[in-house]
């Protein structure tokens, strides 16, 4: 794997980490349109727990911070097996006490793990094609 995407898979781990950490209308605006509880969920799956051997062997993560991203994983799990409403409702998203605590504890986490405060741009266009809507989001991480 070349160093430009082991850069951007390392991004979206830390975007995947910002976003469980904004407020929940936040949380669906840069996620999209979609099943945006189970989107962020399943971000994690695929730029940490999929890719963390990568960060370990190019020195991005250190063992306390696999630790507390291990711990962390361990933690999502009382988000599996819920209704369909919990993962893709905005109110739902916005207002549940578990994404509440999702969002204090991942700003705990972020605050541990990084001496650098980020934030995630976007970029969100829209446009019907054959009568779908199409959308294409992309997303930035900045430093605050």
């Amino acid at each position: 794997m070349n160093k430009s995407m082991i850069d951007y898979l390392y991004s979206e781990l830390i975007i995947t980490l910002v976003v469980f950490s904004l407020p929940g209308k936040r949380q669906c605006e840069i996620t999209g349109f979609g099943c945006v509880g189970e989107e962020i969920l399943i971000d994690f799956e695929n730029y940490y727990t999929e890719k963390k051997e990568v960060y370990i062997e190019n020195g991005l993560l250190n063992p306390r911070q696999i630790e507390q991203l291990d711990q962390f994983s361990v933690y999502l799990e009382q988000f599996n097996g819920r209704n369909d409403d919990f993962y893709w409702d905005h109110e739902v998203i916005a207002n549940h006490p578990l994404w509440e605590n999702l969002r204090t504890e991942s700003a705990k986490l972020l605050e541990d793990l990084f001496d650098v405060e980020y934030d995630v741009e976007i970029k969100l266009t829209r446009k019907i094609k054959n009568g779908h809507m199409i959308e294409h989001l992309e997303r930035k991480l900045v430093k605050k």
